[in-house]
């Protein structure tokens, strides 16, 4: 007999009475299974609560993923953009420097032109 049921039987003698022991253990047992259904029953809860929330976490992983996914591309077509900008400016500044160029070569031109063309004049008049 267990200390507890020993106590208990002592009890109910000093109050007069007499306890049957098998009925004490059926109440032990019935209060351990009562207990044990409660903390499976928790559990049970516990677990589709917690079920819940991964499948949860799980629909935002997959959400983010594929905003993540939308923001990578609109980051690789950006940057693919900006390239394509970065080069135009540099053709530009090529084609500036070229028609720069051109112009000065022109006016070069232009400017031994007019002192041939001077030049020539000033024969005219000698022959003349």
């Amino acid at each position: 007999m267990s200390q507890e049921s020993e106590a208990a039987a002592n009890a109910a003698a000093a109050a007069g009475e007499t306890v049957d022991l098998m009925d004490w253990g059926a109440a032990k047992q019935t209060a351990s299974d009562m207990t044990r259904d409660v903390i499976v029953a928790d559990l049970e809860r516990q677990y589709y609560a917690i079920q819940e929330e991964r499948d949860t976490l799980q629909s935002q992983v997959e959400k983010v993923r594929a905003e993540l996914q939308t923001a990578t591309e609109a980051l690789r077509v950006q940057q693919d953009l900006e390239r394509q900008v970065s080069n135009s400016k540099h053709e530009l500044t090529l084609q500036k420097q070229r028609t720069v160029s051109l112009e000065e070569e022109k006016k070069s031109v232009q400017e031994r032109m007019d002192r041939i063309q001077a030049e020539a004049d000033n024969l005219r008049a000698e022959i003349r």
